[in-house]
């Protein structure tokens, strides 16, 4: 299954440091293994999935659509908590 970079998912990517980096790499070996680990989006936005993680920094969220041949990663953002 090829992967495929979003230039917004190579940016977010390039300013997270070395074990953040390592922490998203095991979330993507993940759905590599089960694209549907992940959650479905809901109504128009359907297409797309979002794992949320854990990470040096708090709580990630990556998201992703997929095919049967390829898996592309759209964003990671960091999941911001509102009080």
């Amino acid at each position: 299954m090829d992967i495929i970079q979003s230039p917004l998912f190579k940016k977010h990517y390039s300013q997270l440091d070395m074990n953040q980096q390592e922490a998203l790499e095991d979330v993507i070996w993940g759905i590599l293994l089960d694209p549907t680990s992940g959650q479905q989006k809901k109504g128009r936005l359907y297409k797309f999935w979002h794992v949320n993680y854990e990470d040096s920094q708090g709580r990630m969220q990556l998201t992703y659509k997929f095919s049967q041949s390829k898996i592309q990663l759209v964003a990671v953002y960091k999941i911001s908590q509102f009080i």
